[in-house]
């Protein structure tokens, strides 16, 4: 298995540990494939937190193309780190402000053996402490990265990311999750001027870190709910 806990080089912190969810104890056959109605409910029932700010909602979508229902889970020496293509996606966007925002997207694979090979590719995906990472400007600069599994059965992925920007340096805290026929990831970016010390880059990643641990935990139990039928 590729994936081990990797540390961003004197930025070990909170954003990347795990969120300490468990393996849920439903069976793959006890998920179903979520027809348009409980997609949509399943990723609008969990609002992104307010601890960065009060965020406007953007209108839930979903798609079928084949470039946005390949999940980016990491970053890789030569850019994302990507998994097979789900058959669609239902997400929404929310932002706080110009430099601060955060999306939930739900993936859903056309069968199980499909979502098999999905968990296979996220349990194996080649991360890098030292990853190229895309600008606004579709550059690409070199980053500082920390990752880890999620839950002792990795079934998920946690990756915490900074780079700088132009005058900007980026924090971005990627969570990803595999149940029964789809992948539920959060993810919460935020934008601040350098040059920055150390320490303020820690407290930069923790705090995104932090705000998408809560979040990424209501989100899975929202597809756990919804992909099995059961939501009230």
């Amino acid at each position: 298995m590729n994936i081990v806990k990797k540390s961003l080089i004197a930025l070990a912190g909170t954003a990347v540990l795990t969120v300490g969810l468990a393996a849920p104890a439903a069976q793959a056959d006890d998920y179903q494939f979520m027809k348009p109605q409980l997609l949509e409910q399943a990723v609008l029932r969990v609002q992104m937190p307010t601890s960065l700010g009060a965020w406007e909602q953007y209108l839930y979508f979903t798609d079928t193309d084949a470039q946005l229902t390949r999940p980016t889970v990491c970053w890789g020496a030569k850019g994302p780190i990507q998994l097979p293509k789900a058959k669609n996606v239902g997400a929404v966007n929310y932002q706080v402000n110009q430099n601060t925002n955060g999306s939930i997207s739900i993936y859903q694979y056309a069968n199980q053996a499909d979502a098999d090979a999905a968990l296979k590719a996220l349990q194996s995906a080649n991360c890098d402490g030292k990853p190229k990472v895309p600008t606004e400007g579709e550059t690409m600069v070199k980053g500082d990265q920390g990752y880890d599994q999620m839950d002792a059965a990795f079934t998920g992925l946690s990756s915490a990311m900074t780079y700088v920007d132009g005058d900007l340096r980026g924090y971005v805290s990627t969570k990803s999750t595999m149940r029964g026929l789809a992948l539920v990831q959060t993810q919460v970016r935020r934008f601040v001027k350098t040059p920055q010390s150390m320490s303020q880059q820690q407290k930069g990643l923790d705090r995104v870190g932090n705000v998408n641990n809560r979040w990424h935990a209501k989100a899975v139990k929202s597809l756990e709910s919804f992909g099995q039928g059961t939501a009230r």
